[in-house]
């Protein structure tokens, strides 16, 4: 049974890895040394002996100093243990130089952290490997769903959202164990997640326990509702929202009329899609913006240079080309 189970987490994967055509791309693990992320970089070291033109390399941050010898010891040992985890599957690893900070550090101050170093390094892979799983997407959704977020806030935490990577999503936490105790694999328990002070922790802790305990059963139905609800918004939103832009697109560019009718986010959110096809990673929102800027010019005809490609709008649409073409 246990040998079943692995066997098709395996093959789910490579056939998502296959069907998004991520086979030969560069793919940075983020690695905190627990239970989650150590089974995320295992599991995508099986993959690569299924795929070897897969190519991955691992990621620790380090939240910093606080002065605080238990958060400070623990936050090193985590380093340490990654940095063997890298070693043993033959990665390479990064990390950052720790700095002092407060040991009253926010879960948003943390979060904000990870992302800023996140994203210093998708000039050089193609996407970012998190470890998140199905009961992380439920919290966020309760999160959410607590601070009063619309519709499309609940359409969260897909499989692939631009350079983020989850292969792990479709997982519950209870196959991320079942994983760890087979495979025996050896991580650190983080201390911070038995702090009721932050929300996740008391939901996970306390609310969704309750929950069950107060009706067994209940918990299992109401986290399927919710992803289903998640997955029922996401298809609302693709088909209100992506597909139009999806459309906008044709082979000799973007259509101009269809992009003059649309808002500036919308016509940000046209770009970036633009550039996607045209197989452009490493653009910034400035780059965005800065292509906006140009085309808000009365003239009819127009021709500029941007991100390595000479841009061209005439009266039906805009377009580029790569300039080493």
């Amino acid at each position: 049974m246990i040998k079943k189970f692995d066997f098709d987490l395996l093959q789910a994967n490579i056939k998502e890895f296959h069907n998004r055509q991520l086979t030969h791309k560069k793919i940075l693990v983020a690695v905190s040394g627990g239970e989650d992320s150590v089974v995320l970089m295992d599991h995508l070291y099986e993959m690569k002996k299924k795929i070897p033109t897969l190519h991955i390399d691992c990621l620790y941050v380090h939240h910093g100093l606080t002065g605080n010898k238990n958060i400070d010891a623990y936050r090193d040992s985590c380093r340490d243990l990654v940095e063997k985890i890298s070693d043993h599957y033959g990665c390479q690893f990064f990390t950052n130089t720790p700095q002092k900070v407060s040991d009253k550090q926010s879960e948003q101050s943390l979060r904000n952290m990870r992302h800023a170093i996140f994203k210093s390094y998708l000039d050089t892979y193609d996407f970012l490997a998190t470890a998140h799983h199905q009961d992380d997407v439920v919290e966020t959704l309760l999160i959410r769903l607590i601070r009063g977020t619309g519709a499309q806030g609940l359409a969260t935490m897909s499989y692939l959202d631009g350079a983020m990577l989850r292969p792990l999503i479709h997982w519950t936490k209870e196959d991320v164990s079942k994983y760890a105790q087979k495979k025996k694999l050896k991580f650190l328990a983080d201390p911070s997640n038995d702090d009721t002070r932050y929300l996740r922790n008391w939901i996970r802790q306390n609310w969704l326990k309750d929950l069950d305990a107060y009706k067994p059963g209940s918990l299992k139905s109401f986290k399927r509702s919710l992803l289903q609800l998640k997955e029922t918004l996401a298809e609302e939103s693709r088909k209100t929202y992506l597909d139009p832009l999806e459309r906008a697109i044709e082979p000799d560019g973007i259509k101009k009329s269809a992009f003059l009718f649309l808002n500036k986010a919308e016509q940000r959110a046209l770009l970036a899609l633009y550039l996607n096809k045209m197989n452009m990673k490493n653009y910034k929102t400035t780059h965005l913006d800065e292509i906006l800027k140009r085309l808000d010019s009365p003239r009819k005809k127009l021709t500029f240079e941007l991100l390595k490609c000479r841009w061209t709008i005439d009266t039906e649409h805009i377009s580029a080309v790569h300039l080493d073409l």
